[in-house]
């Protein structure tokens, strides 16, 4: 199995992170049980693949700002 890119994992999230955002908004108007869950899910599914892939492809430690063009712990460029 091939290991994301930083870049994969970037997209990822904000992918995931604004189809939350688009659902949980349009849940609650149409009162929709099913597209709240959706966004619920979709949210989850960001926070766990920032928790889980959200890391330095050099020293592999967790990264914590996503502007950030360098590593904070190794220094390296992302």
């Amino acid at each position: 199995m091939k290991k994301l890119t930083l870049g994969q994992v970037r997209f990822l999230m904000a992918v995931s992170a604004a189809l939350s955002l688009v659902l949980l908004p349009v849940s609650s108007a149409l009162n929709s049980t099913a597209l709240m869950y959706a966004g619920l899910g979709s949210f989850v599914f960001s926070a766990v693949v920032w928790f889980c892939f959200y890391r330095c492809p050099h020293c592999g430690k967790r990264l914590k700002q996503s502007s950030s063009r360098t590593c904070p712990y190794c220094g390296k460029h992302l």
